[in-house]
């Protein structure tokens, strides 16, 4: 009996050293299979694979990381790089044109940097918050108000609707709380054709505030819908691009939405049927008054 309980340990433990070794390698798909070794050692065999998967997964979205922001880089660095040839070989003169060309691509690269870092201090937990009181109705109205004209221009409606959560007080930070509406407002804006109509409305449940920026656009394939959060990530990649969208809006507004200890969802009912993206924030602590004990006289 001791053989046999040892055998299969030591065939456990075999497939674990070696398929560490070949992570270790960097071999991230290899895992270890069970040889009967115990409920123990099973834990353990998938405690680690479960830690390759992870690994696998992380470095399979650093390449990706790594290969889109080359191409993101690529095209304005390509534009500016080309320009400067042509004033310098005298083949293209300084005017309004050549102006506007290189300052959108200098914009670009300047937003694409501070997006970046945006989100990167946002996923970390580094993002300094000024939390101030707001209601509800004021974040809604002034992120309406913001882009109201822009939607008017390309002939989509846009509605407030703020409901019951109107006065609905928060702690949060209105400037960052706005960035979000801002992103979603713009992702709803680029995605809704002529016609359409865009409704940023709110809603209470339970704790939570809920506002959400419902669009009847271009909508969501349910195999896009998972990964609209992650960076760099197009369901529509030439479109977005050419509309000026640096990919990771969406990823820094679910991590500030994170931070202030809620969340981000994203529905659809699939291509043509629009979208909808959700943020909930929870409601601060109702405070409660100490009414003064009977026949106590009270301070004003």
């Amino acid at each position: 009996m001791t053989w046999w309980v040892t055998r299969g340990m030591q065939r456990t433990l075999d497939a674990l050293t070696t398929v560490a070794s070949e992570v270790l390698h960097g071999h991230l798909s290899a895992r270890v299979t069970s040889a009967g070794g115990g409920a123990e050692l099973d834990t353990l065999a998938g405690a680690f694979n479960l830690m390759a998967g992870q690994l696998e997964q992380t470095e399979a979205t650093r390449r990706r990381l790594l290969s889109d922001l080359a191409h993101e880089l690529r095209t304005p660095i390509s534009t500016i790089q080309l320009y400067c040839e042509g004033l310098g070989d005298g083949v293209l003169q300084w005017d309004l044109a050549t102006e506007r060309v290189l300052t959108e691509n200098t914009a670009r690269l300047a937003r694409l940097a501070g997006d970046l870092d945006d989100v990167s201090r946002a996923e970390e937990g580094r993002l300094v918050f000024d939390l101030a009181p707001v209601t509800v109705g004021e974040l809604i109205h002034s992120a309406v108000a913001s882009h109201e004209d822009g939607f008017a221009h390309e002939g989509v409606q846009l509605i407030a609707d703020p409901g019951p959560a109107h006065d609905t007080v928060l702690e949060v930070d209105a400037n960052r709380l706005g960035q979000v509406l801002d992103n979603l407002l713009r992702n709803a804006q680029r995605h809704t054709p002529p016609g359409g109509t865009v409704v940023i409305s709110a809603g209470l449940t339970g704790d939570e505030v809920r506002i959400s920026v419902t669009d009847d656009g271009d909508g969501i394939p349910a195999q896009h819908l998972p990964h609209v959060f992650e960076r760099f990530y197009r369901g529509d990649p030439a479109r977005d691009r050419d509309r000026g969208g640096s990919g990771i809006g969406l990823t820094i507004s679910r991590a500030i939405a994170d931070a202030h200890r809620g969340g981000l969802t994203a529905t659809s009912g699939g291509p043509g049927q629009g979208a909808s993206f959700t943020m909930s924030l929870p409601q601060p602590p109702r405070r409660r008054t100490r009414r003064p004990a009977k026949g106590a006289s009270q301070l004003r």
